[in-house]
């Protein structure tokens, strides 16, 4: 079954807002549950062109300050106050809305480079980043949290991946661990191969045609097996 098709990519689809926003639970609210959902459907191979990720994109956006930054209340759990204004910038909510944008691939996204300036003039050698609101819910409309360490490790994931991506280096290289699935080869050992076709034998493609290894995306080989055929071959 394709991936696209799972119970998984469903749900997520049926639990997307209206305004095309997801809800988020430990990191607060929907910039967290936003970020996290668009992550996931990358790593899942889903179509990043769809309509209703356009719409999640567009949320982001919508979203972010004058200051290039994004900030949202904790008091967005409640549901008359969903839509409120953004509160001041902060490094963890405008890194979750960078690697929201990042998905894409595009990192001439004029909301990404304002994003990446606000964490840049934000930072300090001693503290490095801090956020000055709570960042994190314990208990939704109860009790809400400071990770200190949110600010630092997501500025840093958001600006090595923004960096990465200017060298040509894609998310999908990141993922692939998420797409791997138990294959049985002809010998009957079990090991993992990528569904999408890039298993670990395309490093071999200089040696032996993909075609050879995995013809129609049936079986693939072994790595023992693979290599016994390489030396017949040679």
């Amino acid at each position: 079954m394709c991936i696209r098709d799972s119970k998984g990519i469903v749900f997520l689809k049926n639990e997307q807002e209206k305004d095309g926003s997801w809800f988020g639970r430990w990191g607060a609210n929907y910039i967290y549950g936003t970020w996290s959902v668009l992550h996931a459907l990358k790593a899942a191979g889903e179509n990043m062109d769809s309509n209703y990720i356009k719409k999640a994109i567009s949320w982001i956006k919508s979203k972010q300050n004058k200051d290039g930054g994004w900030g949202e209340d904790c008091a967005t759990y409640w549901k008359e106050k969903k839509n409120m204004p953004s509160i001041k910038s902060m490094p963890s909510q405008t890194s979750w809305a960078i690697l929201s944008l990042l998905t894409l691939e595009k990192n001439n996204e004029p909301s990404i480079e304002r994003g990446v300036e606000f964490l840049k003039k934000n930072f300090n050698k001693k503290n490095l980043w801090k956020d000055e609101h709570f960042n994190a819910v314990g208990f939704p409309k109860v009790f809400y949290i400071t990770y200190h360490g949110y600010a630092k490790y997501f500025s840093n994931l958001a600006l090595s991946r923004y960096q990465n991506l200017k060298k040509g280096i894609k998310l999908t290289e990141f993922l692939v661990y998420n797409k791997l699935m138990n294959i049985k080869c002809s010998c009957g050992k079990i090991f993992d191969c990528d569904p999408q076709g890039n298993c670990w034998c395309k490093q071999l493609d200089n040696k032996i045609k993909k075609s050879d290894i995995n013809k129609k995306n049936q079986k693939c080989l072994c790595e023992d097996c693979l290599n016994t055929k390489i030396n017949r071959l040679n």
